[in-house]
């Protein structure tokens, strides 16, 4: 992409992919322990991941595969293995996931429709199946055999005796995989699972025939024909999601039954060992999310064990690497109501405080968990229980955000800091640390935050101010996303650039965190619960409570701009307080929550057909015409939308849209045509920042 025209630190922010390329991650070991693997690309700017390995004793690296230099290094993969990375949010090509054999020696990964192995000692990445769309191989711990998807049907290929299929496909039943609300809403990503002693392979049935169909389309391609999406929207049928386990070498199927009518949602799936065997471990969900049932189930009998079971009177979050097991301990993590925090449990035990806020847990061992927690919402910390009952920090001091990886002896260990935008890595094993190089380019600003916390609700806010000493009072941009399960307000400066690159063009950006957003305990996550439109409501009044203390703060001129459900946010401050917003950005909002997926939406607003009221409050546009109060000027608004969203579609646009254009409001609308729900397209991304920037310009002037 040519910079020549473009804003410096748009092309930057694009080119880096937001500054997220040349950053290690996709860590694992040998059985000795004696180097680490990874993920990274060459530079900052570079989108292609490559396979690394680390010396722990030299400090040397090396590129084991480039996948530019492999035959089909401009294939961009089959349509399944897009859609994998676009629930996980991948911005980057190249390899982007691979696995390892228990002692390390043999690695797989997919690139370009192909499946490769990787042998230590060999050196050279062999192709095993070529060209036919396989995606996700997972290699047998003992090594061998690779499982794989392809069109839907679930396949092992070996070192000699070639490629296997376990089991056949059926109209609309995709095997080995996870559906659409696994991957975007549950945080579990794959379908298919080794056990531990290489035996048996459990892998997802997932039937979407239930499913009612949608259809996207790109009008800049009127030769393409629409795409079919089963999206299970709220009030609607869910896929039906079982589960088997198949003896690799007999072929044997077993099933794994649970009650799906009552508890359909399967949360996590996986192997643990008990008592030296090897047991399948499945967490399943009630409709409602108020049930969890973890099961402990014997591949061989299909006999379970039910190992924990939870009912709350709100829905219950699941947390990243549960359920697990310490030896012969289960660990889950608890929502404590009495004392308002998500706890880690083992054997049912408390096993953290009161107060410290459970993340996400990072590795269980016979005798240890690694978890990720919070003291302060806006920071993070890497803790580690012991089975003696201790509990020890061993990264993060409060004030910046760390998050860890287990790759036994090693702790792979990321930090953040509110003074400098870079990520810093180091590994540990508890008696030396070896740092790890990172490549990720340093923003061509400078980056100045300033975090409070302001009204009675204790809400987190950040300020960030134009660079230029100035005293003059400043237009402000709220610059939220404000839902459930993301935070702005965090003690690093990367989180910041792109507020302040808004701010240097003449604004004061204020980024909050309202009722909804995690780390605070659990009545802050669930007081959004039968109605969304409350977080407009803690935007306002931190805006209010922070010009008390920032005299430049001119509340005269207020923009917000969002994306996602921040875009959400965006639209429901321009129609619901025209008084207080003169213009919005609102990028891939959700405008009807009937249209939004079954898991997340009813989570908060429960069943459409039994909480209409809910989801009218919460709408953006309602079942009533839009108008403004007189003597208003209708704030003018800016709407963005990719047409090729398949988790906000774009009708919420157009349906915004319409309901603008009825009611005389202006807005302009930008389409994103071969865009899905985040940009990837260089030059767009680029161009859409400037164009957000022009459009502020417009509407909101710094000069009064």
């Amino acid at each position: 992409m040519s910079s020549a025209t473009i804003d410096p630190f748009a092309a930057q922010a694009a080119a880096t992919r937001r500054f997220a390329l040349g950053i290690p991650r996709g860590w694992s070991t040998t059985a000795e322990g004696g180097v680490l693997r990874f993920l990274r690309s060459r530079h900052g700017r570079d989108p292609v991941l490559c396979l690394w390995e680390l010396d722990v004793v030299s400090g040397e690296e090396r590129c084991l595969v480039d996948p530019r230099t492999l035959a089909d290094s401009d294939d961009p993969g089959s349509a399944a293995e897009m859609s994998r990375r676009e629930r996980a949010r991948e911005l980057a090509t190249g390899i982007t996931g691979y696995d390892v054999s228990a002692d390390g020696s043999q690695l797989v990964f997919a690139f370009g429709g192909s499946l490769y192995r990787y042998e230590s000692g060999d050196g050279v990445p062999r192709c095993i199946a070529g060209g036919d769309g396989g995606f996700d191989p997972r290699i047998r711990p003992e090594g061998g055999d690779i499982a794989f998807v392809r069109d839907d049907e679930l396949w092992t290929v070996g070192l000699g005796d070639g490629e296997r299929r376990l089991v056949a496909a059926e109209p609309e039943v995709r095997w080995g995989v996870a559906e659409f609300i696994a991957a975007e809403e549950m945080g579990r990503g794959r379908g298919h699972w080794w056990s531990p002693d290489s035996q048996w392979l459990l892998a997802t049935r997932v039937d979407e025939r239930p499913i009612a169909t949608w259809w996207l389309a790109d009008p800049a391609m009127p030769g393409m024909p629409p795409r079919a999406l089963r999206y299970p929207a709220a009030g609607g049928a869910n896929a039906d999601v079982g589960l088997a386990a198949f003896h690799v070498d007999s072929g044997r199927r077993v099933e794994v039954t649970w009650d799906r009518a009552e508890l359909p949602y399967l949360a996590r799936a996986g192997w643990v060992v008990v008592d030296g065997r090897p047991r399948v471990c499945a967490t399943v969900q009630s409709r409602d999310q108020r049930r969890l049932l973890t099961m402990l189930a014997d591949p061989a009998t299909g006999q379970q064990q039910i190992v924990d079971e939870q009912h709350r009177p709100a829905p219950i979050e699941l947390v990243a690497g549960m359920p697990a097991m310490a030896g012969t301990s289960l660990v889950t993590v608890i929502d404590d109501a009495a004392s308002d925090t998500r706890r880690l449990a083992v054997a049912r035990d408390f096993a953290t405080p009161p107060g410290l806020q459970v993340r996400a847990v990072v590795a269980v061992e016979d005798d240890a968990v690694w978890f990720v927690a919070s003291r302060d919402p806006a920071t993070t910390e890497v803790w580690q229980w012991r089975d003696d009952g201790s509990l020890t920090r061993i990264a993060g001091d409060g004030e910046g955000v760390a998050s860890a990886v287990r790759c036994a002896p090693w702790t792979v260990i990321s930090q953040a800091t509110p003074a400098t935008p870079a990520v810093a890595i180091h590994a540990s094993d508890g008696r030396r640390s070896v740092p790890v190089r990172t490549c990720d380019e340093a923003p061509v600003i400078d980056v100045s935050v300033r975090r409070m916390v302001v009204t009675e609700r204790r809400l987190a806010a950040a300020v960030v101010l134009p660079d230029d000493g100035g005293t003059d009072p400043l237009p402000v941009l709220l610059d939220p996303y404000g839902g459930p399960h993301a935070q702005r307000v965090v003690a690093t400066a990367r989180a910041y650039t792109t507020s302040q690159w808004f701010a240097d063009q003449g604004y004061a950006v204020v980024v909050i965190d309202g009722r909804g957003t995690p780390g605070r305990g659990l009545s802050f996550e669930r007081a959004i619960d039968g109605d969304f439109s409350i977080v407009l409501d803690d935007q306002l009044a931190a805006l209010d409570a922070l010009a008390l203390d920032e005299p430049r703060l001119d509340l005269a001129r207020v923009a917000i701009r969002g994306w996602s459900f921040g875009g959400y946010l965006a639209a429901l401050a321009a129609t619901r307080a025209p008084d207080r917003i003169r213009a919005a950005i609102v990028g891939a909002p959700v405008v009807d929550w009937r249209w939004y997926d079954t898991h997340y939406t009813e989570r908060y607003l429960g069943d459409p057909a039994a909480n209409a009221a809910s989801y009218n409050r919460s709408n953006v546009v309602g079942p009533e015409p839009m108008t403004c109060p007189v003597g208003i000027q209708p704030p003018a608004m800016q709407i963005i939308h990719g047409f090729a969203d398949d988790n906000v579609v774009v009708a919420h646009a157009l349906k915004l849209s319409r309901a603008l254009l009825e009611a005389g409001w202006p807005h302009e609308f930008l389409p994103l045509t071969g865009e899905s729900h985040f940009t990837t397209q260089e030059t767009v991304t680029a161009r859409l920042l400037e164009a957000q920037r022009d459009f502020l310009a417009r509407w909101v002037p710094r000069a009064t």
